[in-house]
């Protein structure tokens, strides 16, 4: 039971960033689509608001789909008990970026609320 969960989570992963980042002009660009668009998006959002302030929350996103992704590539490479260890480390970094993200981005758009209440 324990060997095909891992399957799984594996075969998850791998489907997840399959489109997470997409080449464009000599270097890796998240992709618009598929399952951590959200998570691009919200990094664009941030850029747009304050490019000095998350520029580094938006290349280590891309960074970490980067990583991931060639993570996914190698996995078959890997044994079985490793990547019991490693798929969920990386599945946890992915996530807590993206949380990190949509919390930094609610905490701007109610800043930007505030701001147009208290005029």
């Amino acid at each position: 039971m324990t060997h095909t969960l891992k399957h799984i989570s594996i075969i998850m992963l791998t489907m997840a960033l399959s489109t997470a980042c997409t080449p464009r002009k000599n270097k890796m660009e998240p992709s618009r689509s598929g399952p951590f668009s959200y998570c691009v998006s919200e990094a664009s959002s941030l850029v747009k608001i304050n490019r000095a302030k998350y520029e580094k929350d938006y290349t280590n996103l891309v960074a970490m789909i980067k990583i991931t992704k060639d993570y996914s590539g190698a996995i078959h490479h890997i044994r079985n008990d490793s990547q019991s260890i490693i798929t969920p480390l990386y599945q946890y970094k992915i996530n807590n970026i993206c949380n990190e993200i949509s919390q930094k981005l609610l905490a701007e758009m109610k800043d930007k609320a505030l701001e147009i209440q208290s005029r």
